[in-house]
């Protein structure tokens, strides 16, 4: 792992530890438990997915969960599309 790699993993800890509380969508909290929760790497695979898309050149007219375009980026339209797979 490169020093960068460090720096972009610990910004990533600190912006969601700074983070205001969000108002939790139950269905979409009990969705992301049963579909992403049980998979093993998840958490590894989204914060790689996060931190690809602050790097320059970034993909984010892209979705990173099968690399179509993205159809919605808020956190709504990504339970979304992960519903319809």
């Amino acid at each position: 792992m490169q020093t960068r790699d460090v720096t972009l993993i610990a910004d990533l800890a600190e912006s969601i530890r700074l983070a205001s509380p969000v108002q939790k969508d139950l269905q979409a909290a009990e969705l992301i438990g049963h579909l992403i929760g049980s998979q093993p790497d998840a958490l590894y695979y989204l914060v790689q997915t996060v931190i690809d898309r602050q790097e320059p050149g970034d993909r984010t007219t892209t979705d990173a969960v099968g690399g179509a375009p993205a159809s919605g980026k808020t956190f709504r339209g990504l339970v979304e599309r992960l519903a319809r797979k």
